[in-house]
């Protein structure tokens, strides 16, 4: 390939980019609590009840499992809202996890939540992008309060539960031309 490439493109496909728009195909919340089952293994948060079907870009079982059955560039806002009952500060630790169509789950971005004051829960938000390249595609949002392997070491209290109304709230959005 040369240093210097030239691209060549339409003025059309410049008008279609500059009006894409990002489509909300998906809204979940979960007023449950979720609490840490086993301190040293990841827990799948769970967004409520099971949404849409195979004919809907996306859905969500009553798990928090996300199938993607369009392909597309979709983004996610995720928040989490971590508690702990401890009068220390706590930390959490919480990933995403993809699985390509019939392939095993792999750790994608993960993130740390810092909670200050007992029993003020703080969202841990997050924005993220997924680009699906294959019908079937799922996702997993898991939490953990200790050392998993792949995740770090957590000193001091551990948050203890998901809660507050929501305890954890997702949104998708479809990218559209």
């Amino acid at each position: 390939t040369p240093a210097d490439a030239t691209k060549n493109f339409t003025v059309e496909s410049i008008a279609a980019l500059a009006n894409a728009n990002f489509v909300s195909v998906l809204s979940a919340e979960s007023t449950a609590t979720q609490t840490v089952s086993v301190l040293t293994q990841l827990d799948q948060v769970e967004f409520g009840v099971a949404q849409g079907t195979a004919s809907d870009p996306v859905m969500i079982d009553v798990n928090g499992t996300v199938t993607f059955n369009q392909i597309g560039a979709y983004t996610l806002e995720i928040c989490l809202n971590a508690d702990s009952s401890a009068a220390t500060p706590a930390m959490i630790f919480w990933a995403i996890q993809d699985a390509p169509a019939g392939g095993a789950y792999v750790k994608g971005e993960t993130n740390l939540v810092y909670v200050a004051i007992q029993n003020q829960p703080q969202c841990s938000f997050r924005s993220a992008i997924r680009n699906i390249t294959a019908v079937g595609d799922t996702m997993q949002v898991m939490f953990t309060s200790e050392t998993v392997a792949g995740l770090g070491e957590l000193e001091g209290a551990t948050v203890t539960n998901l809660n507050d109304v929501p305890s954890a709230s997702l949104n998708i959005y479809r990218l559209e031309h």
